[in-house]
């Protein structure tokens, strides 16, 4: 866990608890990538074909299955809605 060392701590109420605890706050970790994305000049449209799983696009689009994770991280409507299902 020492990777979460360097978050800065917030104070968070959790569920039905009236107090609130000093908790990490990871949230950070999406404004970077956020900003990050705000200033990638390079991408590429696809449609997603029914059926594909993001293992399968990745592969088209790289040669290798093991960037799926850049379309969660980079488009926002795959973050929100999960990835394309079929019809």
């Amino acid at each position: 866990m020492a990777y979460f060392n360097q978050f800065p701590k917030t104070l968070y109420t959790f569920g039905n608890q009236f107090e609130s605890t000093v908790f990490t706050d990871i949230s950070i970790f999406t404004e970077i990538i956020d900003e990050v994305k705000n200033t990638a000049t390079v991408y590429q449209e696809y449609n997603v074909i029914d059926n594909m799983r993001p293992d399968q696009v990745s592969y088209e689009l790289y040669n290798s299955p093991d960037f799926y994770w850049t379309f969660f991280l980079l488009n926002d409507n795959i973050r929100e809605q999960g990835w394309p299902l079929d019809d």
